[in-house]
């Protein structure tokens, strides 16, 4: 297996904001991210040329930190110099550019940082969340850490991209997989089938231009009306060779099996066959059309998703690519040295509890596991998609209410891509919980009140065997 790829970590700030600074430090450290290299310009050594070192680093980091305030927007330096160059590698896609708000400032006039995403989110400021600022300082040491585990695996991906191995395989398709975007919308004869298939495609666009809807659609109309009547084998290998999805518009019975409609179909068909991750949606313009469609052919068209309107459309491509994601971060496990393990916890009742850390500070002392935790407040689908990024999952119950562990518990039972999971239940009444609410035949299981230790450690010898 390859060496873990190290990840360069710049923090840009004003001499003024030194103290969030180490606030920051205190979170984003070398015990908590061994891998990762983490520069300010404390670190230029005695005789080094500082602006030389500032430049040199910031054009090394992969993750660059923007501890913003008024200070920041008011340091020359810090405009001319290392937001312009922070910002020119974030648009080639060379660095993640974060922002960090700091002290409280106006940023209206500062589209530049506004347009990024930022911590704490909804642009709070540390300097006005008094007791809430550890919580978010956690929040961000847990996001920066999931970013960073990205980087790294990107990283790595880049590196075998050319390998004829079954790495490099994988490293090609999850490329393919991450960068196509293009949906083939197939050509209708019909009057009605036309209006539908413009109707579609403005509404498409303006999502795309407004929405951030990440698809674009072919053939274009300019190409769609020049072929429509006979579009040939190879210009229509050619539209759909780098499509993701193609949508086929049903506006007669017989569309899909005669003529122009029944070529894209099979054209269609055959490229699901060829690419495991192209997928065909079927659009009847009407229910009477689909009655009146050979029996035979509407139940093989069952096999693919269906939908009745534009807006169904829309719908069962978000739902393809929520799929799509969960396959991505299912093959990019692979990728990294490390695994995963997260923690489920309700964060309100729990997170202070003493066997709770004293399983979280267990996991972290492996150096090949890395460890990721719930947010406060974290919606099911936030829990669900981190389980799809983890090899492991623990579940602790101490004082959650029922409602909230036995929906944590479906999200473990559903996640079968994530093969190695436990439950720690614990104080108060234990068996009590155990007996009402656990699936006790699903998971291994572990007690507060029985040497929990003993049992996390057989959970991680499983999912990551000592030599």
């Amino acid at each position: 297996m390859s060496i873990m790829s190290r990840i360069n970590l710049f923090i840009c700030y004003a001499r003024e904001d030194k103290n969030y600074r180490e606030n920051l430090r205190v979170y984003i450290n070398d015990l908590e991210f061994p891998r990762m290299q983490i520069w300010y310009d404390g670190e230029i050594e005695a005789g080094k040329e500082w602006d030389e070192e500032i430049k040199k680093n910031l054009n090394q980091s992969d993750i660059i930190l923007l501890l913003i305030s008024q200070y920041f927007i008011n340091s020359s330096y810090i405009r001319n110099v290392e937001l312009k160059m922070a910002l020119h590698r974030h648009h080639d896609k060379k660095s993640r550019v974060i922002p960090i708000f700091a002290r409280k400032c106006n940023l209206e006039k500062h589209p530049d940082i506004t347009k990024l995403n930022g911590f704490p989110e909804d642009m709070r400021f540390f300097s006005e969340l008094g007791n809430e600022a550890d919580t978010e300082y956690a929040n961000i040491q847990k996001k920066i850490g999931i970013i960073a585990d990205e980087l790294a695996v990107d990283k790595d991906i880049r590196d075998s991209l050319k390998s004829q191995t079954e790495k490099g395989e994988a490293a090609r398709q999850i490329t393919q997989l991450q960068t196509q975007n293009r949906i083939f919308l197939a050509l209708t004869p019909t009057a009605e089938g036309i209006q539908e298939r413009r109707r579609f495609q403005a509404e498409a666009e303006f999502s795309a231009r407004y929405e951030g809807w990440p698809f674009e659609l072919v053939p274009s109309p300019a190409e769609s009306k020049a072929n429509t009547d006979h579009p040939t084998d190879v210009w229509l290998q050619q539209q759909m060779q780098d499509c993701l999805y193609s949508v086929h518009i049903v506006s007669h019975p017989k569309e899909l099996s005669e003529g122009p409609g029944a070529l894209q179909y099979a054209m269609a068909r055959r490229q699901a066959e060829k690419n495991n991750f192209f997928r065909l949606i079927i659009w009847y313009l009407s229910e009477d059309i689909r009655k009146a469609m050979d029996p035979a052919l509407t139940r093989e068209l069952l096999t693919h998703p269906n939908a009745r309107s534009n807006q169904e459309i829309f719908t069962t491509l978000a739902s393809l690519e929520n799929d799509r994601k969960r396959q991505l971060a299912n093959m990019r496990k692979d990728f990294s040295e490390t695994k995963k393990v997260f923690m489920l916890y309700n964060f309100d009742t729990d997170h202070g509890a003493s066997l709770r850390i004293r399983l979280k500070e267990k996991i972290e002392k492996r150096p090949q596991l890395a460890f990721r935790f719930s947010l406060p407040d974290s919606a099911l689908q936030d829990d669900k998609n981190d389980l799809a990024a983890c090899q492991g999952a623990v579940l602790y119950y101490g004082s959650a209410d029922t409602r909230w562990f036995v929906s944590r518990q479906a999200l473990l039972l559903d996640a079968t891509n994530t093969p190695y999971k436990l439950v720690c239940v614990d104080i108060p009444e234990i068996q009590e919980k155990i007996s009402r609410d656990l699936n006790n035949n699903a998971f291994k299981t572990i007690r507060g009140d029985q040497n929990p230790e003993v049992g996390l450690d057989d959970f991680l010898n499983g999912l990551l065997p000592t030599p």
